[in-house]
């Protein structure tokens, strides 16, 4: 009885042995399934969410290229009585343009990771558009309040959703890494019990899992590269806005030139950065930005249409090149070793005022980020050459005279001190000639105004071209002129004068209608610097009342201070 009921109740060792397989076949299998499938939710999660960061970066990518527009000029230029300002086609058609970037791009992020957070996003960008159109339609000050504010939102729920989607993509990847784990130890296990079940378990695992690593690799190496390119383009964005103030801020053209340079050889990585102005119809070679190696020695002014920076300036769009840009270009702007370049034409309304040039000895170095970072640096650097330019005329205009093209009283005045100043610390004598044309009023009486313009314009071309290159030549006013001849004594001060004299005497003149109307002759007085004193308008007197003596003697003459007949020194 005992013996029949432990037969009954005996097992088999190969049923125990095959049911033993198959239970950690089973098992196997189930923890394969189990663990493939976390490995794929995982690595969906992973990728949708590496997806969404990207979407959330360039949402805010896109609200902060409205902001580098500068909409609020719009309200700068308004003033009482003018009415309200007007935004520029182009800025405005980039503004709803980005927006409406931003609102396709937040649309498809909620679609892919649908939060509360997302459709709080989706539903900030409308605002944010909506905003827009009103700063558009009616730009002040309160529109445009309304329209930062919605930006910021925007910014601040993007900034809060990218931190969250990384960590969270992280997150699913750490859970990929231990269920991957987690397999291998029980394929280990099971493998003890039954080889041949685990053997095939192992093979279709690890290929699931070898596929699922490769996945997970490439999207960390994703995850990366999105992290590293945010980076970048948050550095460039911060480059961009920094130079834009900079620039934006001087009126000195050198700075403005080479601060646009260096930022933008910062901005791209380029091995050298070149900067011209548009003048008279030429491209004139305004500054660089390089690598000590290159050699620049060629760079020098191109005409419209000429090679590659030629052609960027006539057409008015970006040229960029990828390779073999060396053979494509010009004379003028012929780089040895250049590979690949972007020209950009810097524009203000639809005038080119210029052209920015980034060049690199490396093939394929810039991408089409750079070209946009490039042309966005470019507007505001066309407006900061333009308004440079304008201050440097004026100035200019202010210290020279409009008729014959001499620096005036004014720029007299600044020189003058400077001059003499320095020569006084260097022991350096100077000479002052005081120049006035003589019987200059029956020009005007005898032939009219406009040959008496002709007149003053002649003699000063004429005493220009007679001086030496050390030398300068001012209108000091009416008829009259003054020459500072530098670094001489009596005998050569009156050499120069009288060389002066003799040009002005022998040179032809013509009326309005080209009768002749001369000869001209000058009478010249001298003082000289330090024998007849040191006190600046105390020489001019003395140069002046020198030319008066020169005039009571018979004029077209040379008199030096000190050598005018008794009575006329008696008489000053």
């Amino acid at each position: 009885m005992t013996t029949r009921r432990r037969a009954s109740l005996g097992v088999d060792p190969l049923f125990l042995q095959f049911g033993t397989v198959l239970i950690a076949g089973i098992a196997v299998v189930v923890i394969a399934v189990l663990t493939s499938g976390i490995v794929e939710h995982s690595s969906r999660r992973a990728t949708n969410d590496s997806n969404a960061a990207l979407l959330a970066s360039d949402i805010r990518a896109e609200i902060d290229n409205v902001s580098l527009l500068r909409l609020e000029d719009a309200i700068v230029v308004t003033t009482p009585g003018s009415g309200r300002g007007r935004i520029s086609l182009d800025n405005a058609i980039a503004a709803h343009d980005a927006i409406e970037r931003a609102a396709r791009k937040a649309e498809n992020l909620h679609v892919l990771i649908g939060s509360d957070v997302t459709l709080q996003i989706f539903g900030a960008v409308g605002e944010a558009r909506d905003a827009l159109t009103a700063y558009l339609h009616e730009p002040t000050p309160e529109t445009f309040a309304d329209l930062q504010l919605r930006a910021t939102a925007l910014r601040t729920l993007t900034g809060f959703e990218i931190p969250a989607i990384t960590t969270e993509a992280q997150s699913y990847q750490t859970r990929l890494r231990d269920a991957t784990n987690l397999a291998r130890v029980a394929i280990i296990i099971a493998a003890a019990v039954s080889a041949f079940v685990v053997g095939i378990a192992t093979v279709v695992t690890s290929r699931r899992l070898s596929s699922a690593l490769r996945a997970a690799e490439d999207e960390k190496g994703r995850l990366v590269d999105t992290t590293r390119n945010m980076q970048r383009r948050n550095d460039q964005f911060a480059a961009l806005y920094q130079v834009g103030s900079e620039v934006g801020e001087s009126l000195n053209m050198s700075y403005v030139v080479q601060t646009t340079a260096r930022e933008a050889r910062k901005l791209v990585g380029a091995d050298i950065v070149a900067v011209r102005r548009m003048v008279n119809g030429v491209l004139s070679f305004a500054g660089t930005e390089r690598d000590e190696a290159i050699d620049v020695d060629r760079l020098a002014d191109v005409s419209l249409g000429t090679g590659i920076v030629g052609r960027a300036a006539k057409r008015g769009k970006t040229i960029s090149i990828d390779a073999g840009a060396a053979a494509q270009m010009a004379e003028g702007e012929r780089i040895d070793g250049i590979e690949s370049g972007i020209v950009v034409p810097l524009i203000v309304g639809a005038r080119v005022v210029g052209t920015l040039e980034c060049w690199s000895r490396t093939p394929h170095c810039f991408d089409t980020d750079d070209e946009r970072i490039l042309e966005m640096m470019a507007t505001q650097v066309a407006t900061a050459i333009v308004s440079a330019d304008s201050h440097e005329q004026s100035q200019r205009d202010a210290h020279t005279d409009a008729l014959t093209s001499l620096p005036n009283r004014r720029q007299l005045n600044e020189d003058v001190h400077g001059v003499l100043v320095e020569a006084t610390l260097n022991d350096v004598p100077h000479a002052i000639a005081m120049i006035d044309i003589d019987h200059f009023k029956r020009f005007n009486d005898d032939y009219g105004h406009r040959v008496g313009d002709i007149t003053l314009q002649r003699v000063a071309e004429v005493l220009k071209s007679s001086i030496r290159e050390e030398d300068r030549v001012y209108r000091f006013g009416g008829e009259e002129f003054l020459i500072i001849f530098a670094d001489v004594d009596g005998e050569t001060a009156l050499k120069l004068a009288e060389r002066a004299r003799v040009s002005v005497e022998r040179a032809p003149l013509t009326g309005d209608s080209m009768q002749p109307v001369g000869p001209v002759t000058i009478s010249v007085g001298v003082a000289l610097f330090p024998a007849h004193g040191h006190d600046v308008e105390a020489l001019i007197d003395i140069a002046d009342r020198a030319m008066y003596a020169s005039k009571e003697l018979g004029r077209n003459r040379v008199t030096l201070a000190g050598s005018e007949p008794d009575h006329l020194a008696r008489a000053a």
